[in-house]
């Protein structure tokens, strides 16, 4: 696996400071820019009958009704009120009984007369929502060395302005994505990794002035585990390291890669209704991770293959609040060194359940896929270990 050096300037000050208040930036202002407009047309829309808030505007009669139809409705495929009603949760309560009316000749402004707006908390809204939560915990953590962003402002009197703002949202979170941004890859290739492993990919990484400026941006990590080895030189040399878990970096980790993170915007049933361009992102990732993996442990890997199989009962699925995408891990197992083995052990129905893995190995094996966000190893968190099977 090629060094990593050149491609991600993680030793550049500017580097962060663009990455901060530029790129991520422009994801907050997005994002404080769609909740507002909501907020705003909630507020607007709240405890009148919709038959006075269309008569301001024809604007707002194309969010509640555009692309409403009387038969095989409510809606046509895209429509503009399809889109307010199921993303951004504003919605005309009762649309079946209007429809009804509409259908006997009545005039749309009497048949509403007595009809309220309801407002919803939709997957994408609660999804946006949590996402704005993580960036406000950023920003302030970094108050002191960046800048806060300011709001996009979105014109709640043009129809469009909801598309345009989900739009921004979708086109800020997929430049964050770690395939396409550096910065963002760097962040994922250290939730887990091996001293000796790291040291290779990014040379300066350990260097006093580069370790103080990462800091600075809260780029920071911990020991996770150390092999039971009584030289603590060798032991520091051979650690597992991991972003350390009140810092900026895991932050940053669980805003991409977590189960409300920027990933879950592109597996949405709801979003590529609207947004053709849309691709589901993780699955994209993932197979340009594993098959560069399988290309770096080629040579190597039938050697390792044993290891796979040892690993402790597994299992597989979407459940964990940590691990979101599809995924084996080992969950219920403490994780320890003991010699020169690291020991699962979990208790089972009375018993004391135990799988030995001898530690060099298994960090060969996991090293290549942690670097790549293939795989996570983190004694401090359950479950213990996940990975995807790229083998």
């Amino acid at each position: 696996m090629a060094s990593y050096e050149e491609l991600i300037r993680y030793h550049d000050e500017q580097t962060w400071r663009d990455y901060f208040e530029k790129e991520l930036g422009e994801l907050y202002s997005a994002v404080k820019g769609f909740l507002d407009l909501r907020d705003e047309l909630v507020a607007s829309f709240s405890g009148r009958p919709v038959s006075e808030i269309i008569a301001e505007s024809e604007e707002y009669k194309k969010m509640l009704f555009g692309g409403v139809v009387l038969e095989d409705g409510p809606f046509k495929e895209r429509a503009l009120a399809k889109f307010y009603a199921e993303v951004m949760g504003i919605r005309v309560k009762d649309l079946d009984k209007v429809i009804s009316r509409l259908k006997e000749g009545v005039p749309l402004e009497d048949a509403t007369q007595d009809i309220e707006c309801e407002f919803l908390e939709t997957d994408v809204v609660k999804c946006v929502k949590t996402i704005f939560e993580t960036l406000k915990k950023i920003f302030f953590s970094l108050q002191n060395t960046i800048k806060i962003p300011e709001a996009k402002q979105y014109n709640a009197l043009n129809a469009q302005s909801g598309l345009k703002a989900l739009n921004d949202i979708i086109n800020a979170a997929r430049r964050l994505l770690p395939h396409y941004n550096p910065c963002s890859f760097f962040v994922i290739s250290l939730y887990s990794i091996p001293r000796l492993f790291v040291m290779k990919q990014y040379s300066k990484l350990f260097d006093e002035g580069v370790m103080r400026m990462l800091k600075e941006y809260g780029i920071v990590l911990d020991v996770l585990l150390e092999p039971d080895i009584p030289v603590k030189e060798e032991r520091q040399r051979r650690a597992l390291l991991g972003l350390s878990r009140n810092s900026v970096g895991y932050t940053l980790w669980h805003l991409i890669m977590g189960k409300e993170g920027l990933f879950v915007i592109f597996t949405m049933k709801s979003i590529p209704v609207f947004f053709e361009e849309i691709a589901n992102e993780f699955e994209l990732y993932v197979k340009i991770r594993a098959d560069e993996l399988k290309k770096a442990v080629g040579g190597v890997w039938e050697q390792l293959t044993d290891v796979g199989h040892r690993l402790p009962w597994t299992s597989y699925g979407h459940s964990l609040e940590r691990i979101p995408w599809s995924s084996y891990h080992i969950a219920n197992y403490s994780v320890s060194c003991e010699g020169g083995s690291i020991v699962f052990r979990r208790y089972y129905r009375g018993y004391v359940e135990e799988h030995k893995i001898e530690y060099s190995r298994l960090m060969v094996f996991l090293a290549p896929a942690m670097f790549l966000g293939l795989a996570w190893l983190r004694p401090d968190e359950s479950p213990s270990l996940s990975y995807y099977k790229w083998w």
